[in-house]
């Protein structure tokens, strides 16, 4: 089970993926201030970079996180009381777009050039995850 998981299981008022697609962001948004009105515990996941660990450029970092929104690896979405989900940003609709920023993400990390995953591996478990996440916001 993973973080997310864990917070829809048992029922939080609020479960946010946000991430950082544009400097000064952190402070903006009604998703934040719907999940600073709520009572109770609230779980937000944040997609920051880390220049160090991704072994990436420090000034690549908005691109990166534009890059995994963009190719549809890094969903952003909220859920209410563990049971009603509203995906806030959808992955670009042209697939050959969503390739090329997959590709992008991948390369701009040092992480993944010698023996990381690649873009073919990955796309299909990104396009199950989405089917799975529209499914969970159409009902």
């Amino acid at each position: 089970m993973d973080r997310r998981e864990g917070a829809v299981h048992r029922r939080l008022p609020c479960g946010q993926r946000r991430g950082r697609l544009r400097p000064g962001a952190r402070r903006r948004g009604a998703s934040r201030r719907r999940a600073l009105e709520l009572e109770g515990f609230r779980f937000i996941h944040i997609l920051a970079p880390c220049p160090t660990g991704w072994k990436s450029e420090p000034e690549d970092g908005i691109a990166l996180v534009r890059n995994a929104v963009a190719s549809g690896l890094y969903p952003i979405y909220e859920v209410f009381d563990g049971r009603r989900y509203e995906i806030n940003i959808e992955p670009s609709a042209d697939p050959v777009d969503a390739m090329a920023n997959l590709e992008r993400w991948l390369g701009l990390q040092g992480r993944f050039r010698s023996t990381g995953p690649d873009a073919d591996s990955l796309r299909p478990r990104i396009d199950d995850q989405w089917r799975n996440l529209r499914r969970l916001a159409s009902d």
